[in-house]
């Protein structure tokens, strides 16, 4: 806690997602374990980045394959194919 915040997550998971309510705590763990490559827990962390995305209010640069994440893209898209960068 800072400054007398109450605790933004409660998590118990094996990835630390697991009962996060707050979006923000929901991405910044789930980046965090794909940072250290916690590969056990993909289904954990694709969750917690559906859950998270779409109302973090930060910025966000996602490189990906996984085909959930193309399709259920809600957010702004810019793709690059080639030479070229699409909206």
């Amino acid at each position: 806690m800072r400054g007398g915040e109450p605790p933004r997550h409660v998590g118990c998971g094996p990835s630390g997602t697991a009962g996060v309510r707050d979006p923000v705590v929901q991405v910044e763990r789930a980046v965090e374990a794909l940072a250290r490559g916690d590969d056990g827990a993909s289904a954990a962390l694709a969750t917690a980045l559906e859950l998270g995305l779409p109302d973090f209010p930060g910025a966000v640069v996602v490189a990906s394959h996984d085909r959930w994440l193309g399709e259920d893209w809600v957010g702004e898209r810019l793709e690059l194919s080639g030479e070229t960068l699409e909206r």
